[in-house]
């Protein structure tokens, strides 16, 4: 999804255990998102320079999150 400018919001299935490096980079439109409990694994830059995303809730059994995972996300003012 990485450069997906006009990408609102995304629900991330059950399941999905990795957020990929940069899946959700640039993607500046991006205000909204929810990952499932099954998610441990949040790669570098993965959320980089999404600058509408205001909050994100990160599951409990999360063990690794990128450097850079949310660089640029200037509207970020809730992290769960």
């Amino acid at each position: 999804f990485r450069d997906c400018s006009n990408l609102e919001s995304i629900e991330i299935p059950e399941g999905v255990t990795l957020i990929g490096g940069g899946a959700f980079l640039n993607c500046r439109s991006l205000s909204s998102i929810e990952l499932p409990e099954s998610v441990i694994n949040i790669g570098m830059n993965a959320f980089s320079e999404c600058s509408s995303l205001s909050s994100i809730s990160i599951p409990k059994g999360v063990t690794y999150i990128g450097t850079g995972a949310f660089e640029g996300c200037s509207n970020l003012r809730a992290v769960e």
